[in-house]
């Protein structure tokens, strides 16, 4: 046998023992080969469907559209169109079925090529697929090169919007590149919202086009629960290195005190052990307001100004007066922020008098603390905050408003020092209102 029988008994072996039928008409829609597999999804023998029609075979109801697909294979040559629709079987039940169909007439074939599958079974497993689509914990979707052909209630859920009003994801779609793949993406809900999302895709074909099968969830609580647990592990690093350092250098400068002492025995060396152990307790409470930081579960609530400055009018000796009244979202610690900015004032600034203003701004409440003291130096405003920054008499430490920063922060809210002419001035910004 020669090689080009050969290649042709091969492609002849192929195409009859395919599950596909593979059909070519003519221009009108007539028969001019139909491969054996007919019998298997339609009940015909192959030999006697030469030379019928088609439309015989079509459902009433499908007849205009099928003819409306052979019109545009007529018209565009070459060019592949998709088409389902219902086939008459030979014992006379109807079986769906999905066909590609290719004028080929103005080549050798001289014939409209047209590849047709049972989908019966494709249909009963979309079914299942979909049922389960529905039933898993994150969204599905598919993306075609039209936008979103499907999507599950929980991807619905999930970013607010309907199966008729979804937007065209950009963002997601921008990201998809190759067969599959994952990816994190921020996104904005249909109510607003900005959430982050843990997609993964993978390429896929539907209804005869490529397409993608995304999968995602909502991990934006995750993220958040992450950036509280490095929050807190910072905190506590920070709370171990100031114990190591800072305590430890208070207490050894208290036992070189008193080995001094024990020689020279003179009393004022006992006045400066006392100071470096008062310093040493001072440090280990405000560690403590320090840990409060790190600790999870800690609820906001309503705190109302008015009722922090009554309790620190007690404990100084000096004018605190407060200008209007708020009531803002924190906790008990906001007690410390106001105790350390007073307390820097006295300490550091050597004030008389503290000045407290509350009011709504940017739909924050403000409020400004500002006293008569000596100030801050300007050159040192962006630094006051930093742990360990020095700064007033004595060039003491920072650590007070180091935790003055770290609550605020904490509340959601945000602290700054600005430039004064006659001391002090930080400015606070809270979630709260005016009262």
């Amino acid at each position: 046998m020669k090689q080009g029988e050969q290649e042709i008994e091969w492609y002849k072996a192929l195409v009859d023992n395919s599950s596909e039928i593979l059909m070519i008409i003519d221009e009108y829609g007539n028969i001019k080969y139909i491969s054996p597999s007919v019998k298997d999804i339609a009940g015909y023998d192959s030999d006697s469907l030469i030379g019928v029609n088609t439309f015989i075979f079509a459902h009433p109801d499908e007849v205009d559209y099928i003819f409306s697909k052979l019109q545009f294979l007529l018209e565009n040559p070459g060019v592949p169109e998709f088409i389902e629709f219902r086939a008459l079987h030979k014992d006379g039940h109807w079986v769906e079925v999905e066909a590609m169909g290719k004028n080929l007439l103005h080549t050798p074939v001289k014939g409209i090529v047209v590849t047709m599958r049972d989908v019966r079974k494709i249909k009963k497993l979309e079914k299942e697929l979909r049922r389960l689509a529905e039933n898993v914990p994150f969204g599905i979707i598919v993306l075609g090169d039209g936008g979103i052909i499907y999507s599950n209630k929980e991807a619905e859920r999930i970013l607010g919007y309907s199966m008729e009003d979804f937007p065209s994801l950009e963002k997601i779609s921008s990201k998809i590149e190759g067969e599959k793949g994952s990816f994190i993406s921020k996104m904005k809900r249909k109510d607003g919202k900005e959430i982050w999302l843990s997609v993964r895709y993978i390429e896929t074909e539907w209804m005869g086009e490529k397409a993608y099968l995304v999968a995602f969830s909502d991990i934006t609580e995750n993220l958040l629960l992450q950036k509280r647990l490095e929050s807190r592990t910072t905190l506590l690093k920070t709370i171990n290195r100031i114990l190591r350092h800072d305590l430890i250098n208070d207490l050894t400068a208290a036992l070189g005190m008193l080995e001094v002492y024990r020689d020279l025995r003179e009393e004022s060396l006992l006045s400066t052990v006392e100071r470096r152990l008062n310093d040493a307790v001072k440090l280990i409470k405000r560690m403590r307001e320090l840990e409060v930081l790190s600790e999870d579960g800690k609820e906001l609530k309503e705190i109302r100004i008015s009722e922090i400055v009554g309790e620190l009018r007690g404990k100084y000796d000096i004018q605190i007066s407060l200008q209007g009244d708020a009531v803002v979202e924190a906790d008990d610690a906001l007690f410390s922020v106001f105790d350390n900015l007073i307390r820097n004032a006295v300490v550091h600034g050597n004030a008389s008098l503290v000045e407290i203003k509350c009011t709504q701004k940017d739909g924050l409440c403000e409020i400004v603390v500002e006293d008569d003291g000596s100030g801050i130096p300007e050159d040192k405003l962006q630094k006051v905050f930093e742990r360990g920054a020095k700064f007033g008499k004595g060039g003491a430490m920072g650590l007070g408003l180091f935790l003055v920063k770290k609550l605020i922060e904490r509340y959601g809210g945000n602290v700054r020092a600005e430039p004064s002419p006659k001391g002090a001035r930080f400015v606070i910004q809270l979630k709260g209102r005016v009262t």
